[in-house]
């Protein structure tokens, strides 16, 4: 009687069965992670120098507002030491080569200058059509300036590292003039005697106004014809 009893209600009991909610397994905690220290922060570096940085391979030049970069090559250290001085000697050659490089750019650019401002002053159908203005005749193009100043840079960073490493290795050479100075400073003042030397020799000063005051040399023609006359009187008188 039981086990039919069972059998007529198990289609109840078992839909109740599936109405009643299931609880949810427990589940455990989350593990905590381990959190790392933060890594300590590293000292902070000195800034670079504003003219230049440098490292193992490359030197970074700012000169006039303009950034030049250098890629120096170290030679072997076992280069012969005759092969280290021809280098050096090479490099000297190049920085004075450059020198001149960098006083015919200069030429050059004040004889287009020059060029340009006679055609403006001629009314030119160039001077028309493009609109051109009297230009100062010391106004200069940078990226004319570039390779002699660039090639400069290269020769000076070269013998900077070729003198300390022929003297470590056992034979003795100098600086040389401005070699001694700091790369910036000495590159910067072979631009400006260069460009001084043209100014001087492309560039006439303006002649100086008429004016009723005497300089040194009429002063002293008149005083040589007044001792003359005053000779001549006292010999013929």
């Amino acid at each position: 009687m039981n086990s039919i009893l069972h059998y007529a209600l198990y289609p109840f009991t078992r839909t109740a069965k599936l109405l009643i909610p299931k609880k949810a397994p427990k589940k455990d905690p989350p593990k905590e992670e381990k959190k790392d220290k933060p890594p300590e922060k590293a000292a902070t570096p000195p800034p670079p120098d504003e003219n230049y940085i440098h490292n193992a391979s490359e030197l970074e030049v700012t000169m006039r507002g303009h950034t030049y970069k250098v890629r120096l090559m170290r030679p072997a250290y076992d280069t012969p030491i005759p092969d280290l001085l021809e280098s050096l000697e090479s490099n000297r050659d190049l920085l004075a080569k450059s020198e001149g490089a960098m006083f015919d750019t200069y030429v050059a650019m004040i004889k287009q200058n020059k060029a340009r401002n006679a055609a403006v002053k001629a009314k030119t159908a160039d001077a028309i059509k493009n609109k051109w203005s009297a230009v100062d005749l010391k106004k200069w193009e940078e990226i004319k300036l570039r390779p002699p100043t660039q090639n400069a840079l290269v020769a000076r960073a070269n013998i900077d590292l070729l003198i300390p490493l022929i003297n470590v290795r056992g034979t003795m050479t100098e600086y040389v003039g401005l070699e001694a100075n700091p790369i910036t400073d000495h590159i910067s003042r072979i631009r400006a005697m260069e460009e001084g030397r043209a100014c001087k020799e492309q560039i006439k000063k303006p002649a100086k106004p008429p004016t009723d005051e005497w300089d040194m040399r009429e002063y002293w023609i008149a005083l040589s014809v007044i001792i003359i006359v005053a000779i001549l009187l006292k010999m013929f008188l």
